[in-house]
């Protein structure tokens, strides 16, 4: 495995003027055009070491005061407190992103939700948080986009919070949260392979299922899933009607 390797590049900036322009003084100056990080301009953190501080953060669980140590390994000369700032404020300029993000994906008229639990510390007696993950449909979207948000819970609540004033279709589970009484300008769309778990689990616990209708559901859903994969389609309009024309003679 290639070890990461630092280097300083260095800019050199010319500078001219013209003596012949004004005799009288007042001289143009004209200087070239000098590069800079997109994000931290005259520091360190360079969009490479940034993305490795994260990751290594986030994903790898590495502590900030562990990476400071690390880093000086290499001859980088940051420590905790550079990078912590460094995180706040990345995160600054990323909640932007995040936000154009999710007035691109609302506009989809159909999208996908969902909610998934975690533990933010590891001790066993915490309560659990939740990511709420909302994306746009992998087919007939112009912008593939996942958007992922932190809540303490998962209440009702949460759902508004996230999709305020949308009136298209989601794609959900069975959670009840997803309630058109609650919501009746968004109309919710249940997931086969959501339905499809129920039945599985019943098969599991059944010591001779052959012939119940747990068994039976779980055989059309395959059928369906197996047939709607040979479909051609160029759009939803024409996916919707070979739907028809195909599935419902399974059904």
């Amino acid at each position: 495995m290639k070890q990461p390797e630092l280097f300083c590049r260095n800019h050199y900036q010319q500078t001219y003027k013209c003596e012949n322009c004004h005799p009288k003084g007042g001289d143009k100056i004209v200087a070239g055009k000098v590069p800079t990080s997109p994000i931290f301009p005259h520091s360190y953190f360079s969009s490479s070491v940034l993305a490795q501080i994260v990751t290594s953060k986030y994903l790898m669980a590495v502590p900030l005061n562990r990476q400071a140590i690390y880093f000086k390994h290499i001859g980088l000369p940051i420590d905790t407190k550079h990078m912590a700032r460094a995180i706040i404020k990345l995160s600054e300029q990323l909640e932007t992103v995040h936000n154009e993000l999710t007035k691109i994906l609302l506009k989809n008229p159909v999208i996908h939700m969902d909610e998934t639990p975690f533990q933010v510390l590891e001790e066993k007696n915490r309560s659990k948080s939740y990511f709420w993950v909302m994306r746009t449909t992998e087919e007939f979207s112009n912008h593939q986009i996942v958007v992922f948000n932190y809540s303490s819970s998962r209440k009702q609540e949460n759902i508004s919070n996230l999709v305020g004033a949308y009136t298209g279709a989601i794609m959900c589970d069975g959670y009840n949260a997803y309630s058109s009484e609650m919501y009746p300008q968004i109309t919710y769309g249940s997931c086969l392979v959501h339905i499809r778990r129920y039945f599985v689990e019943i098969v599991k616990s059944l010591k001779q299922g052959r012939g119940s209708y747990a068994v039976r559901a779980v055989e059309l859903l395959n059928r369906i899933f197996k047939e709607e994969k040979k479909l051609e389609y160029q759009n939803a309009e024409e996916k919707a009607l070979k739907r028809k024309l195909h599935l419902k003679k399974i059904c």
